[in-house]
Formats: C-alpha cells, sequence, structure tokens
C-alpha cells in the first residue's frame, strides 16, 4: 500500500495534478471544493481559540492548511509523500513565514504524541488504505478529549456506480464469485478504475467511529458525480456537470443524499 501512495502522489506531474485539479472548470473541482467548503462551514461552527491545534492528516499540496493558518490558528500537515510536501510549502509557507508545520509521515503510525491536536481533518485519504482501522486508532491518540475530527469516506453505495448497470453488474458477478470459493473482500471494490481504492457504507462506517468513542456529531454526501458507462464519462462535460447538479438539489431528500458519492463525518472524541 506504501508503494501504492508513491505512485499516486510522488511523481511530480502527479502532484501537479492533484494541486491544480482545484482550478479547473469541472466535475472533479467542484467535488474538491464543495467537500472543502463543508469542511471549512463545520470548522468555523466550532468553538476553537487562536491557540488551538489542527492537524490536516494527508495535507496533500496544502490547499486546506493554508486556508486553516489564513484563520489565524496552529497550522499542522502530514503526509506521506515528500513531493507532496514541498509543494504544500511552496502553498502554505509564503513570503518565508512559516504558516504551517509541515512533517513527512504515516497516518496509520503519526510521530505525534498522545492528545495533541483539538482538530484533526482527514480528507480524501482513508480510501487510499487497507482498511481504516489503524488510521482512526492514531486519529483517537493523537486527539484531545472532546476534540473534534472531520473524515471523509467513499461511499460504497454511490448512485453513479448503481446507474452505471455493466459496472454494477460486474461487480455484482465478482462477488457471487468470491462467496462461491470462499473469497471474502466486503469493502474494497473500483472507484475511478483504481482497485486500490476502498468504499465504505455509511453504516459501517458510524460504526467503527462509535467503537474508538468518536461521538458522530453531522455527517452529509455530496452527490456531486457524472454518469457513467464501464466507469467512464459518456456525456458531454457541460451536459454531464448540468445533470450532476440536478442530482445535486436533490441531495437534501434522505434516500438520495445517501447514495452520494462521498460521505464526510464531523465527529467528537469523548472526554475521559
Amino acid at each position: 500500500m506504501k508503494d501504492h501512495f508513491q505512485r499516486l502522489f510522488s511523481d511530480q506531474t502527479k502532484i501537479e495534478y492533484w494541486d491544480s485539479v482545484y482550478d479547473q472548470q469541472d466535475s472533479s473541482a467542484t467535488f474538491l471544493k464543495q467537500r472543502m467548503s463543508q469542511t471549512l462551514m463545520w470548522l468555523d461552527g466550532v468553538y476553537l481559540s487562536r491557540t488551538s491545534k489542527i492537524l490536516d492528516a494527508g495535507c496533500g499540496s496544502g490547499r486546506l492548511a493554508r486556508e486553516l493558518s489564513e484563520r489565524g490558528y496552529a497550522v499542522f500537515g502530514l503526509d506521506y509523500s515528500y513531493g507532496m510536501l514541498e509543494k504544500a510549502n511552496s502553498i502554505g509557507n509564503r513570503q518565508g513565514k512559516r504558516n504551517v508545520e509541515l512533517l513527512q509521515g504515516d497516518v496509520e503510525l503519526m510521530p505525534y504524541r498522545d492528545s495533541s491536536f483539538d482538530m484533526i481533518i482527514c480528507l480524501g485519504v482513508i480510501s487510499y488504505l487497507k482498511s481504516e482501522e489503524k488510521a482512526l486508532n492514531e486519529f483517537t491518540r493523537v486527539l484531545k478529549p472532546g476534540g473534534i475530527m472531520i473524515i471523509s469516506i467513499i461511499n460504497k453505495f454511490r448512485l453513479v456506480k448503481q446507474l452505471d448497470l455493466p459496472l454494477f453488474l460486474r461487480d455484482r458477478l465478482r462477488r457471487v464469485f468470491r462467496k462461491s470459493i470462499g473469497i471474502h473482500k466486503q469493502k474494497t471494490a473500483e472507484v475511478n478504475n483504481d482497485s486500490n481504492l476502498t468504499t465504505y457504507s455509511i453504516p459501517s462506517m458510524r460504526k467503527s467511529l462509535q467503537l474508538r468513542r468518536l461521538t458522530v456529531l453531522d455527517y452529509t454526501t455530496i452527490p456531486l458525480e457524472v454518469l457513467t458507462l464501464f466507469g467512464r464519462d459518456i456525456l458531454p462535460k457541460n451536459i454531464a456537470i448540468k445533470m450532476a447538479e440536478f442530482i445535486d438539489k436533490l441531495s437534501n431528500i434522505p434516500i438520495v443524499g445517501s447514495f452520494g458519492g462521498m460521505c464526510i463525518f464531523k465527529v467528537k472524541k469523548e472526554p475521559l
């Protein structure tokens, strides 16, 4: 899995892509911006002193870390990719000012002391791990009692995948085949043509959080996606985005909202 991280996030071309995607005028950029906007809205609704320490776990190119530092918090960025940290340094620590404390490390074995942070934000990371267990254990360890965590997962039952009938049938046949020969692979599934990504149902992630004494305060889905066939876009970009925007307007309907492409949780670590 660590080699997988290196392939995806250490090549310079991929580093530039993951940074520039926020500036594109397409569904992927809108998806990421919506995720960040929801995170910052929750952050702004939580009382934190200006001396509060916030960890951006898997900070990537540092776009979110910069937003956090501009709000005056003590921001720490952790990422497995040294190349990503270099990009984050150029974005978050401009004009010689050290606004973000950056460190290379693994979210499954973090180089921080117990109860170090008032808030942890981890977006777009968990689904690149084989399991959420080690990372959640580490987050719980370094988060202060009463601290807040915001975390995102890829929804196992995302609407766009259910509507991609060939992809849906293929995955069903694979599950039937694995079950028939005694192979169980409950969480991992192909997303965006990458079989290493792990998806979660919303109830299973809620249970995993609660087992670690993390109380779910709120959660929401981001349903903005475009229709695919065999996992590939099938509509012209402008039509696909309009259709995705229409689906997005229906997200307040509970049944539709539960099929969003990504789910973001806001949780609180229970006091001792």
